[in-house]
């Protein structure tokens, strides 16, 4: 099969480039282009939401190039008619069940014209998603499950099982589910692939990403990257023991904090004590001196999200502070750093 700029015809398999890989589609005319899911260009879309769904033209194209299929003698012997073809995407407008690696918009178009779910560009999805140079966290409400909510590998589950507070145990239950989820869509592996381990410190970690977990009241967050990370959230208004600051405060912090008018200085220690947890833990170390880590870092980003209407301070700490991603994955929002 090769591709052309050129006029389509009815029935023919087109695809558009979006940034480095490609979304197709099924044409029956200008008006009627049925795809699985619209063009990935300005909002991220949860799986159970995309579905097969019709567009015309422009909004297929998103401001790009159109490529129709040429077909090889033997395609074009193996393919259904250009009748059955648009018949059986339009048959199939309205379902579900979208995967970016094991059934998306190439799987269908492939299927609707061939009868085969194939996907020429899976390994380059695989490949893309492993090796952006970016850190993607996920922020959720609590209670979050995924897929069934099962935790594996069965060593985490056992752990989580054995803590006693119902209110810790569903906090880990919902950030594991989220790492789940997150570890899936930003990397394309399942947890059975990443095969997380418990290390000397005894801290989770994996030989295929790095990842950081956080929870706090009603909310749970992770983070997901190809380097080492951290990521800590508290909520905005949870009060701080101002006699805090003689335990996590650096000499400098403690002038800083020295200066600072009464009310500010409860957010400033909640905001250097987030900013000091994400950097401990992306050392994945087991000693915590907060009094000898700076905070003032540069790979270190501190900003406000709101989750079910509550504010919420989160800090992440990464090697790409410029490229950080947050999801919503309750509400489909993202928001680019």
């Amino acid at each position: 099969m090769k591709w052309s700029l050129r006029e389509p015809k009815y029935g023919d398999m087109i695809r558009v480039k979006v940034r480095e890989l490609y979304h197709y589609g099924i044409y029956a005319s200008d008006d009627e282009i049925i795809e699985f899911g619209p063009p990935p260009v300005s909002i991220i879309r949860k799986d159970d939401e995309i579905e097969v769904c019709v567009t015309d033209w422009q909004g297929f194209l998103a401001g790009g190039f159109m490529e129709c299929a040429d077909l090889s003698i033997k395609e074009r012997f193996d393919r259904k008619s250009p009748d059955e073809t648009v018949k059986a995407a339009r048959e199939r407008i309205g379902e579900k069940g979208y995967n970016i690696l094991h059934n998306n918009c190439e799987h269908f178009v492939n299927e609707c014209m061939f009868g085969r779910k194939e996907s020429s560009q899976e390994d380059s999805v695989r490949s893309f998603f492993r090796n952006m140079p970016l850190i993607d966290v996920y922020i959720a409400p609590v209670p979050y499950r995924h897929n069934g909510g099962e935790i594996s590998p069965a060593e985490r589950a056992v752990q989580i099982e054995k803590v006693s507070n119902p209110d810790v145990r569903e906090n880990m239950v919902s950030d594991w589910n989220l790492l789940t989820y997150g570890i899936d869509r930003s990397l394309g592996f399942n947890m059975n692939k990443v095969a997380p381990l418990r290390d000397e410190n005894g801290i989770w970690v994996s030989d295929k990403c790095y990842f950081s977990l956080s929870h706090t009241k009603g909310v749970v967050a992770v983070a997901v990257s190809k380097a080492a990370c951290g990521i800590d959230i508290e909520p905005l208004d949870r009060k701080v023991d101002p006699v805090i600051e003689r335990k996590i405060l650096t000499d400098t912090e403690r002038e800083e904090y020295d200066k600072l008018p009464e009310d500010k200085k409860e957010g400033y220690l909640k905001r250097i004590w987030t900013r000091k947890e994400s950097i401990f833990k992306s050392t994945y170390s087991k000693s915590f001196r907060p009094d000898q880590t700076e905070s003032a870092l540069d790979s270190c980003v501190t900003n406000k999200v709101e989750v079910n209407g509550e504010e919420f301070i989160v800090s992440v700490n990464t090697a790409t502070p410029k490229k950080i991603r947050y999801y919503f994955p309750s509400s489909g929002k993202i928001v680019k750093e």
